[in-house]
């Protein structure tokens, strides 16, 4: 089973996104398009100044999966994951690699739970100053 950082690995993923939309030609208001999102907000997401969530996150790399050359592809989730996933793996029913990615894919909207919980708390306590 692939050994992830999460805290690190959920840092680099806007810059996994940035890198593959570059390749595929895609400018951020068609990303925006594709995720409902206006291009001004999804420019503050993939800046990483406004959260983005795990299922935005999976939605926009299905997206990008057909637009950028399958090496290219997989070497990106290999980096964002920490371990060796190809695309047609992932793609299989029956493999032992799709079953990690989806326990990867809980942990990283664990993650994102985690955060929004965290952000909640911090206006919380801006609001009671």
């Amino acid at each position: 089973m692939c050994q992830v950082d999460i805290l690190n690995k959920f840092m680099l993923y806007t810059d996994i996104i940035k890198r593959l939309r570059t390749i595929a030609n895609l400018n951020q208001g068609d990303i925006a398009s594709e995720i409902g999102k206006a291009q001004s907000g999804y420019s503050r997401k993939e800046a990483g100044q406004s959260p983005m969530s795990a299922d935005e996150f999976f939605q926009i790399i299905e997206f990008l999966k057909s637009r950028v050359p399958k090496t290219e592809f997989e070497s990106a989730l290999n980096e964002l994951f920490g371990c060796e996933l190809s695309s047609a793996a992932i793609e299989k029913n029956d493999s032992s690699d799709k079953s990690e990615v989806l326990i990867l894919l809980k942990m990283l909207k664990a993650k994102d739970e985690k955060i929004d919980n965290l952000q909640a708390k911090i206006e919380s306590l801006l609001k009671s100053k």
